[in-house]
Protein backbone atom coordinates (compact mmCIF):
# COMPACT_ATOMS: atom_id res chain seq x y z
CA UNK A 1 0.00 0.00 0.00
CA UNK A 2 2.80 2.27 0.92
CA UNK A 3 4.53 1.69 -2.41
CA UNK A 4 1.18 2.14 -4.45
CA UNK A 5 0.82 5.22 -2.45
CA UNK A 6 4.35 6.32 -3.53
CA UNK A 7 4.15 5.39 -6.97
CA UNK A 8 0.98 7.11 -7.16
CA UNK A 9 2.37 10.82 -5.54
CA UNK A 10 5.37 10.19 -7.88
CA UNK A 11 3.27 10.33 -10.74
CA UNK A 12 0.92 13.11 -9.29
CA UNK A 13 4.37 15.03 -8.78
CA UNK A 14 5.43 14.34 -12.54
CA UNK A 15 2.27 14.97 -13.90
CA UNK A 16 1.91 18.50 -11.85
CA UNK A 17 5.58 19.38 -13.26
CA UNK A 18 4.84 18.54 -16.55
CA UNK A 19 1.68 20.76 -16.17
CA UNK A 20 3.61 23.52 -15.09
CA UNK A 21 6.38 22.90 -17.45
CA UNK A 22 3.91 23.18 -20.83
CA UNK A 23 1.82 26.17 -18.92
CA UNK A 24 5.67 27.71 -18.64
CA UNK A 25 6.28 27.11 -22.10
CA UNK A 26 3.53 28.90 -23.51
CA UNK A 27 4.11 31.85 -21.41
CA UNK A 28 7.12 32.05 -22.37
CA UNK A 29 6.52 33.28 -26.56
CA UNK A 30 5.79 29.46 -27.98
CA UNK A 31 4.35 29.56 -31.31
CA UNK A 32 0.54 28.27 -30.28
CA UNK A 33 -1.58 26.59 -33.30
CA UNK A 34 -5.16 26.38 -33.21
CA UNK A 35 -4.48 26.00 -29.42
CA UNK A 36 -1.65 23.62 -29.33
CA UNK A 37 1.98 24.94 -28.24
CA UNK A 38 4.28 23.41 -31.09
CA UNK A 39 7.59 23.73 -28.70
CA UNK A 40 9.13 26.25 -30.06
CA UNK A 41 9.42 30.35 -29.88
CA UNK A 42 9.93 32.86 -32.67
CA UNK A 43 13.67 33.21 -32.96
CA UNK A 44 14.42 29.47 -32.03
CA UNK A 45 16.42 27.01 -34.44
CA UNK A 46 14.65 24.49 -35.79
CA UNK A 47 17.55 22.25 -35.58
CA UNK A 48 19.03 19.09 -33.99
CA UNK A 49 21.19 21.26 -31.07
CA UNK A 50 18.76 24.61 -31.58
CA UNK A 51 21.46 25.86 -33.24
CA UNK A 52 22.17 27.93 -36.28
CA UNK A 53 22.12 25.16 -39.28
CA UNK A 54 25.27 23.83 -40.25
CA UNK A 55 26.65 21.56 -43.21
CA UNK A 56 30.08 21.40 -43.20
CA UNK A 57 30.08 18.92 -46.83
CA UNK A 58 29.95 22.35 -48.12
CA UNK A 59 32.35 24.89 -47.64
CA UNK A 60 31.21 28.12 -45.18
CA UNK A 61 28.99 30.78 -46.54
CA UNK A 62 29.89 34.54 -45.32
CA UNK A 63 32.07 32.78 -42.21
CA UNK A 64 29.19 30.79 -41.57
CA UNK A 65 28.61 26.56 -42.15
CA UNK A 66 25.06 27.13 -44.06
CA UNK A 67 23.16 24.54 -44.62
CA UNK A 68 20.64 25.00 -47.04
CA UNK A 69 21.93 23.58 -50.39
CA UNK A 70 20.85 21.43 -52.42
CA UNK A 71 19.91 18.31 -50.09
CA UNK A 72 19.12 17.54 -46.41
CA UNK A 73 20.44 15.66 -43.87
CA UNK A 74 19.83 12.71 -44.74
CA UNK A 75 20.36 10.72 -41.49
CA UNK A 76 19.01 11.34 -38.13
CA UNK A 77 22.78 11.52 -36.03
CA UNK A 78 24.78 12.73 -39.62
CA UNK A 79 27.54 15.12 -37.39
CA UNK A 80 28.25 17.09 -40.54
CA UNK A 81 24.72 18.51 -40.49
CA UNK A 82 22.01 19.65 -37.42
CA UNK A 83 18.81 20.32 -39.78
CA UNK A 84 15.67 18.63 -37.96
CA UNK A 85 15.01 16.02 -40.52
CA UNK A 86 13.51 13.33 -38.25
CA UNK A 87 12.70 14.71 -35.09
CA UNK A 88 13.16 14.82 -32.53
CA UNK A 89 16.38 12.35 -32.49
CA UNK A 90 17.30 12.94 -29.21
CA UNK A 91 17.39 9.19 -28.17
CA UNK A 92 14.22 8.39 -30.34
CA UNK A 93 12.95 9.44 -33.40
CA UNK A 94 8.94 9.99 -32.86
CA UNK A 95 8.57 11.05 -36.41
CA UNK A 96 10.15 11.54 -40.00
CA UNK A 97 9.29 14.33 -41.85
CA UNK A 98 10.72 13.67 -45.27
CA UNK A 99 12.63 17.56 -45.40
CA UNK A 100 14.35 19.67 -43.11
CA UNK A 101 14.37 23.66 -43.05
CA UNK A 102 11.61 25.52 -44.31
CA UNK A 103 9.85 22.32 -45.51
CA UNK A 104 10.35 20.15 -42.57
CA UNK A 105 8.81 23.05 -40.14
CA UNK A 106 5.66 23.01 -42.44
CA UNK A 107 4.82 19.44 -41.80
CA UNK A 108 5.89 19.59 -38.24
CA UNK A 109 3.00 22.23 -37.64
CA UNK A 110 1.17 19.77 -38.90
CA UNK A 111 2.20 17.04 -37.02
CA UNK A 112 1.63 18.48 -34.12
CA UNK A 113 -1.69 19.92 -34.72
CA UNK A 114 -3.10 16.73 -36.21
CA UNK A 115 -0.86 14.17 -35.29
CA UNK A 116 0.34 13.70 -39.38
CA UNK A 117 1.59 15.05 -41.85
CA UNK A 118 0.62 15.63 -45.70
CA UNK A 119 2.95 12.89 -47.31
CA UNK A 120 3.71 8.55 -46.80
CA UNK A 121 0.14 7.22 -45.49
CA UNK A 122 -1.18 10.11 -44.01
CA UNK A 123 -1.32 11.54 -47.72
CA UNK A 124 -5.41 11.12 -47.72
CA UNK A 125 -5.81 13.48 -44.18
CA UNK A 126 -4.39 16.44 -46.02
CA UNK A 127 -5.64 17.74 -49.73
CA UNK A 128 -4.79 19.95 -52.08
CA UNK A 129 -6.81 23.44 -52.04
CA UNK A 130 -4.58 24.89 -54.55
CA UNK A 131 -2.28 23.87 -57.40
CA UNK A 132 0.10 26.68 -59.11
CA UNK A 133 -0.92 29.96 -58.78
CA UNK A 134 1.09 32.84 -60.68
CA UNK A 135 0.29 37.23 -61.21
CA UNK A 136 -2.33 36.49 -58.29
CA UNK A 137 -3.84 39.71 -56.53
CA UNK A 138 -5.04 40.47 -52.89
CA UNK A 139 -8.36 39.56 -53.60
CA UNK A 140 -7.60 35.64 -54.56
CA UNK A 141 -5.30 35.37 -51.71
CA UNK A 142 -8.32 36.05 -50.02
CA UNK A 143 -11.01 34.17 -51.85
CA UNK A 144 -7.99 31.16 -51.56
CA UNK A 145 -6.93 31.38 -47.95
CA UNK A 146 -9.24 33.28 -45.73
CA UNK A 147 -10.89 30.53 -43.48
CA UNK A 148 -8.41 28.00 -44.37
CA UNK A 149 -7.25 25.41 -41.51
CA UNK A 150 -4.59 26.21 -38.79
CA UNK A 151 -1.17 24.92 -40.33
CA UNK A 152 -2.07 25.08 -43.80
CA UNK A 153 1.01 24.44 -45.66
CA UNK A 154 1.81 26.85 -48.83
CA UNK A 155 4.88 26.17 -50.73
CA UNK A 156 5.92 28.99 -52.42
CA UNK A 157 7.86 28.37 -55.76
CA UNK A 158 10.90 30.37 -55.76
CA UNK A 159 14.13 28.84 -56.95
CA UNK A 160 14.97 26.96 -54.11
CA UNK A 161 11.25 26.54 -53.05
CA UNK A 162 10.29 28.03 -49.76
CA UNK A 163 7.47 26.31 -47.34
CA UNK A 164 5.27 28.29 -44.84
CA UNK A 165 2.99 27.37 -41.92
CA UNK A 166 -0.61 29.67 -42.04
CA UNK A 167 -0.97 30.28 -37.82
CA UNK A 168 -4.78 32.27 -38.93
CA UNK A 169 -6.56 34.39 -41.27
CA UNK A 170 -9.08 37.27 -41.13
CA UNK A 171 -10.46 39.64 -43.45
CA UNK A 172 -7.42 41.96 -43.08
CA UNK A 173 -5.05 39.55 -43.78
CA UNK A 174 -2.67 36.03 -42.51
CA UNK A 175 -0.56 35.40 -39.66
CA UNK A 176 2.28 32.85 -40.87
CA UNK A 177 5.63 31.41 -39.27
CA UNK A 178 8.24 29.48 -41.08
CA UNK A 179 11.66 28.80 -40.60
CA UNK A 180 15.24 29.23 -42.95
CA UNK A 181 14.05 32.45 -44.41
CA UNK A 182 16.89 33.65 -43.06
CA UNK A 183 19.31 31.27 -44.45
CA UNK A 184 20.26 29.51 -40.70
CA UNK A 185 17.02 27.79 -40.08
CA UNK A 186 15.67 30.56 -37.53
CA UNK A 187 11.77 30.39 -36.82
CA UNK A 188 10.13 33.77 -37.96
CA UNK A 189 6.79 35.28 -37.92
CA UNK A 190 4.98 37.31 -39.90
CA UNK A 191 1.36 39.33 -40.47
CA UNK A 192 0.73 40.14 -43.97
CA UNK A 193 -2.05 42.18 -45.48
CA UNK A 194 -3.95 40.49 -48.35
CA UNK A 195 -2.44 43.06 -50.77
CA UNK A 196 0.82 42.74 -49.35
CA UNK A 197 0.88 39.00 -49.30
CA UNK A 198 0.02 39.05 -52.97
CA UNK A 199 3.18 40.95 -53.66
CA UNK A 200 4.89 38.79 -51.08
CA UNK A 201 3.76 35.29 -53.64
CA UNK A 202 4.53 37.54 -56.82
CA UNK A 203 8.00 38.31 -56.04
CA UNK A 204 8.23 34.71 -55.34
CA UNK A 205 7.59 33.61 -58.39
CA UNK A 206 3.88 32.26 -57.26
CA UNK A 207 2.77 29.59 -55.32
CA UNK A 208 3.94 25.31 -56.42
CA UNK A 209 0.81 24.24 -54.36
CA UNK A 210 -1.26 24.63 -50.93
CA UNK A 211 -2.29 21.62 -48.44
CA UNK A 212 -4.95 22.13 -45.61
CA UNK A 213 -6.15 19.19 -42.98
CA UNK A 214 -9.23 17.93 -43.92
CA UNK A 215 -10.44 17.24 -40.38
CA UNK A 216 -10.98 20.96 -39.87
CA UNK A 217 -14.10 22.36 -39.59
CA UNK A 218 -13.73 26.04 -41.71
CA UNK A 219 -15.88 28.94 -39.61
CA UNK A 220 -19.49 29.82 -41.20
CA UNK A 221 -19.29 31.60 -44.07
CA UNK A 222 -21.22 34.24 -41.88
CA UNK A 223 -18.15 34.60 -39.67
CA UNK A 224 -15.72 36.56 -40.28
CA UNK A 225 -13.24 37.93 -37.16
CA UNK A 226 -10.79 40.70 -37.72
CA UNK A 227 -8.63 42.98 -35.73
CA UNK A 228 -8.86 46.85 -36.16
CA UNK A 229 -5.38 48.04 -35.51
CA UNK A 230 -4.88 51.07 -37.87
CA UNK A 231 -2.20 50.89 -40.79
CA UNK A 232 0.71 51.35 -38.93
CA UNK A 233 0.62 48.34 -36.59
CA UNK A 234 2.38 50.41 -33.53
CA UNK A 235 0.39 50.79 -30.56
CA UNK A 236 0.80 52.74 -26.99
CA UNK A 237 -0.82 54.14 -24.13
CA UNK A 238 -3.09 52.85 -21.06
CA UNK A 239 -6.16 52.16 -23.20
CA UNK A 240 -5.27 51.27 -26.13
CA UNK A 241 -8.08 50.52 -28.51
CA UNK A 242 -8.36 46.85 -30.16
CA UNK A 243 -11.34 46.85 -32.14
CA UNK A 244 -12.53 44.55 -34.49
CA UNK A 245 -16.02 42.58 -36.06
CA UNK A 246 -17.98 38.93 -35.70
CA UNK A 247 -20.60 38.08 -38.48
CA UNK A 248 -22.94 35.84 -37.14
CA UNK A 249 -21.98 37.56 -33.32
CA UNK A 250 -24.85 36.45 -31.33
CA UNK A 251 -23.85 32.48 -31.68
CA UNK A 252 -20.23 33.94 -30.03
CA UNK A 253 -21.66 35.90 -27.31
CA UNK A 254 -17.83 35.83 -25.67
CA UNK A 255 -14.44 36.79 -27.07
CA UNK A 256 -10.66 36.35 -26.01
CA UNK A 257 -8.42 38.86 -25.84
CA UNK A 258 -4.82 37.33 -25.73
CA UNK A 259 -0.79 38.87 -26.12
CA UNK A 260 1.82 36.84 -26.87
CA UNK A 261 -0.30 33.76 -26.33
CA UNK A 262 -0.88 34.70 -22.84
CA UNK A 263 -5.00 35.11 -21.92
CA UNK A 264 -5.89 39.12 -20.69
CA UNK A 265 -9.46 39.65 -20.68
CA UNK A 266 -12.54 38.78 -22.19
CA UNK A 267 -15.18 40.93 -23.91
CA UNK A 268 -19.30 40.34 -24.77
CA UNK A 269 -19.65 40.33 -28.46
CA UNK A 270 -22.54 42.67 -28.81
CA UNK A 271 -25.86 42.64 -30.55
CA UNK A 272 -24.60 43.75 -33.89
CA UNK A 273 -20.98 41.75 -33.80
CA UNK A 274 -18.91 44.55 -33.05
CA UNK A 275 -16.45 43.99 -29.83
CA UNK A 276 -13.54 46.57 -28.24
CA UNK A 277 -11.04 45.34 -25.50
CA UNK A 278 -8.65 48.40 -24.07
CA UNK A 279 -5.44 47.21 -23.84
CA UNK A 280 -2.67 49.02 -21.35
CA UNK A 281 0.32 48.64 -23.10
CA UNK A 282 2.60 50.29 -20.68
CA UNK A 283 2.54 46.52 -18.85
CA UNK A 284 4.59 45.06 -21.29
CA UNK A 285 8.24 45.35 -22.72
CA UNK A 286 8.46 47.96 -25.65
CA UNK A 287 8.73 45.88 -29.39
CA UNK A 288 7.06 43.35 -30.90
CA UNK A 289 4.23 41.34 -29.89
CA UNK A 290 1.54 39.33 -30.75
CA UNK A 291 -2.38 40.44 -30.42
CA UNK A 292 -4.95 37.69 -30.37
CA UNK A 293 -8.31 37.79 -30.31
CA UNK A 294 -10.37 34.23 -30.07
CA UNK A 295 -13.97 32.74 -30.03
CA UNK A 296 -14.56 29.28 -29.43
CA UNK A 297 -17.99 27.69 -31.10
CA UNK A 298 -20.64 25.14 -29.65
CA UNK A 299 -18.45 22.43 -31.06
CA UNK A 300 -15.30 23.67 -29.04
CA UNK A 301 -13.49 24.87 -32.36
CA UNK A 302 -11.24 28.16 -31.93
CA UNK A 303 -11.44 30.61 -34.11
CA UNK A 304 -8.61 33.14 -34.12
CA UNK A 305 -7.48 36.27 -35.03
CA UNK A 306 -3.75 37.18 -34.75
CA UNK A 307 -2.23 40.30 -35.84
CA UNK A 308 1.67 41.33 -34.68
CA UNK A 309 2.21 44.75 -33.84
CA UNK A 310 4.84 46.93 -32.19
CA UNK A 311 4.49 48.19 -28.59
CA UNK A 312 6.22 52.05 -28.15
CA UNK A 313 5.69 53.98 -25.31
CA UNK A 314 8.83 56.09 -25.95
CA UNK A 315 8.42 59.74 -27.45
CA UNK A 316 11.16 60.53 -30.33
CA UNK A 317 14.20 62.64 -29.58
CA UNK A 318 15.61 65.66 -30.43
CA UNK A 319 18.63 66.74 -30.23
CA UNK A 320 18.99 70.51 -31.62
CA UNK A 321 16.65 72.81 -33.53
CA UNK A 322 18.52 75.34 -35.25
CA UNK A 323 17.87 77.80 -38.07
CA UNK A 324 20.17 77.71 -41.66
CA UNK A 325 20.47 79.86 -45.02
CA UNK A 326 18.58 82.88 -43.24
CA UNK A 327 17.89 85.72 -46.45
CA UNK A 328 15.78 88.83 -46.21
CA UNK A 329 13.40 86.26 -48.25
CA UNK A 330 13.37 82.94 -46.71
CA UNK A 331 14.83 80.86 -43.93
CA UNK A 332 15.43 77.16 -43.24
CA UNK A 333 14.01 75.29 -40.14
CA UNK A 334 16.70 71.87 -39.25
CA UNK A 335 15.54 69.53 -36.54
CA UNK A 336 17.98 66.39 -35.76
CA UNK A 337 15.61 63.26 -33.89
CA UNK A 338 15.90 59.64 -33.73
CA UNK A 339 12.90 56.94 -32.53
CA UNK A 340 13.42 54.10 -31.22
CA UNK A 341 11.20 52.60 -34.24
CA UNK A 342 11.50 54.79 -36.74
CA UNK A 343 9.68 58.35 -37.40
CA UNK A 344 6.55 58.89 -38.94
CA UNK A 345 6.95 62.67 -39.94
CA UNK A 346 8.14 65.75 -38.54
CA UNK A 347 6.29 68.89 -39.11
CA UNK A 348 6.84 72.83 -38.50
CA UNK A 349 4.33 75.29 -37.20
CA UNK A 350 5.21 78.52 -38.21
CA UNK A 351 3.20 82.07 -36.88
CA UNK A 352 3.36 85.64 -36.43
CA UNK A 353 1.57 87.87 -33.71
CA UNK A 354 -1.28 86.02 -32.82
CA UNK A 355 -0.81 82.89 -34.58
CA UNK A 356 -4.06 84.18 -37.10
CA UNK A 357 -1.27 83.27 -39.80
CA UNK A 358 0.08 79.69 -38.69
CA UNK A 359 1.24 77.57 -41.48
CA UNK A 360 2.24 73.81 -41.08
CA UNK A 361 4.96 72.37 -43.10
CA UNK A 362 6.09 68.80 -43.45
CA UNK A 363 9.65 68.41 -43.30
CA UNK A 364 11.88 66.52 -45.75
CA UNK A 365 14.60 64.39 -44.79
CA UNK A 366 18.34 64.41 -45.90
CA UNK A 367 18.88 60.70 -45.09
CA UNK A 368 21.71 61.62 -42.46
CA UNK A 369 19.40 62.41 -39.41
CA UNK A 370 18.50 65.82 -40.06
CA UNK A 371 14.97 66.99 -41.31
CA UNK A 372 14.34 70.39 -42.41
CA UNK A 373 11.36 72.86 -43.95
CA UNK A 374 12.28 76.15 -45.70
CA UNK A 375 9.81 78.87 -44.46
CA UNK A 376 8.82 82.00 -47.37
CA UNK A 377 8.45 85.31 -45.20
CA UNK A 378 5.85 85.99 -48.13
CA UNK A 379 3.60 83.38 -46.70
CA UNK A 380 3.27 85.55 -43.52
CA UNK A 381 1.85 89.19 -41.99
CA UNK A 382 3.70 91.73 -43.88
CA UNK A 383 5.95 93.64 -42.16
CA UNK A 384 6.14 91.09 -39.57
CA UNK A 385 9.49 90.56 -37.77
CA UNK A 386 9.69 87.86 -35.24
CA UNK A 387 8.39 84.19 -36.49
CA UNK A 388 8.01 81.60 -34.21
CA UNK A 389 8.65 77.82 -34.73
CA UNK A 390 7.68 75.02 -33.39
CA UNK A 391 9.00 71.19 -34.47
CA UNK A 392 6.54 68.57 -33.63
CA UNK A 393 8.28 64.69 -34.15
CA UNK A 394 5.59 61.98 -34.44
CA UNK A 395 6.39 58.18 -34.78
CA UNK A 396 4.67 55.46 -35.56
CA UNK A 397 2.74 54.84 -32.27
CA UNK A 398 1.94 58.44 -31.73
CA UNK A 399 4.04 59.26 -29.58
CA UNK A 400 5.64 62.75 -29.92
CA UNK A 401 8.12 65.41 -29.54
CA UNK A 402 8.09 69.33 -29.29
CA UNK A 403 10.86 71.63 -29.53
CA UNK A 404 10.52 75.51 -31.05
CA UNK A 405 12.66 78.29 -31.94
CA UNK A 406 12.09 81.97 -32.76
CA UNK A 407 13.67 84.39 -35.59
CA UNK A 408 13.78 88.18 -34.89
CA UNK A 409 14.69 89.40 -38.59
CA UNK A 410 16.18 93.50 -37.99
CA UNK A 411 13.10 96.38 -38.10
CA UNK A 412 12.52 97.19 -41.92
CA UNK A 413 14.55 99.43 -43.72
CA UNK A 414 15.32 101.62 -46.88
CA UNK A 415 18.22 102.91 -48.36
CA UNK A 416 18.71 106.78 -47.65
CA UNK A 417 20.01 107.74 -51.56
CA UNK A 418 19.56 111.30 -51.30
CA UNK A 419 19.28 113.91 -49.06
CA UNK A 420 17.18 117.58 -50.41
CA UNK A 421 17.28 120.65 -48.70
CA UNK A 422 15.71 123.99 -49.45
CA UNK A 423 17.64 126.30 -50.11
CA UNK A 424 17.88 129.38 -47.25
CA UNK A 425 16.45 132.61 -47.21
CA UNK A 426 18.37 134.38 -44.44
CA UNK A 427 22.06 134.74 -45.96
CA UNK A 428 23.09 135.21 -42.14
CA UNK A 429 22.84 131.33 -41.69
CA UNK A 430 24.77 128.41 -43.15
CA UNK A 431 24.13 124.81 -43.43
CA UNK A 432 26.55 122.21 -41.91
CA UNK A 433 25.31 118.32 -42.43
CA UNK A 434 26.46 115.61 -40.48
CA UNK A 435 25.47 111.60 -40.30
CA UNK A 436 24.80 110.42 -36.90
CA UNK A 437 24.27 106.78 -37.81
CA UNK A 438 25.53 104.85 -41.06
CA UNK A 439 26.60 101.48 -42.42
CA UNK A 440 29.12 100.46 -44.23
CA UNK A 441 27.47 99.31 -47.10
CA UNK A 442 24.92 102.23 -47.26
CA UNK A 443 22.82 104.59 -45.23
CA UNK A 444 19.86 103.23 -43.40
CA UNK A 445 16.84 103.96 -42.01
CA UNK A 446 16.57 104.86 -39.16
CA UNK A 447 19.90 106.39 -39.65
CA UNK A 448 19.49 110.15 -39.89
CA UNK A 449 21.17 113.73 -41.14
CA UNK A 450 21.56 115.79 -38.55
CA UNK A 451 21.01 119.79 -40.02
CA UNK A 452 22.44 122.27 -38.11
CA UNK A 453 22.20 126.21 -39.03
CA UNK A 454 25.53 127.73 -38.02
CA UNK A 455 25.28 131.99 -37.79
CA UNK A 456 27.82 133.30 -40.49
CA UNK A 457 30.85 135.78 -39.35
CA UNK A 458 29.98 139.36 -39.86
Amino acid sequence: MKKFLGIALVSLFCCLLFSANAAHAQATGNIVISGVDIGYAVGDHFTKDGQSCYNTYWAPIEGKQRCHKHDVCELARDPHCNCMRYWPCYEKCQIDLQGSQCLGFARFCEWKVYGSIETGSSTSQFHRISDAAQNVTASSMKALLLGCAPATHVRLARTDGHSISIVSTDENGLYFVDCNSDGFCKIVDHYYSWESFAGYVNSSSGITYVMSSVSYTPAPAALSLSIDLGEDQHIRGSEFPITGAVANGGTYPTLHLYVDYDWVADTANNSNGNYAFYLDTTKYSNGEHLIGVKITNDDGIDYTSWRKVVIDNIAPTITSVYITQKTDASYRVCCEASDNFGIKEVLVYTWTQDQSDMKCLTCHYNGAGTYFADISRSDFSSGANVYANHVYVHDNAGNQAVQSIDLEYENAFFPINKVYLRPLTNPAFKRECRVCQWSEETFRFPAFILIKLIPCPS
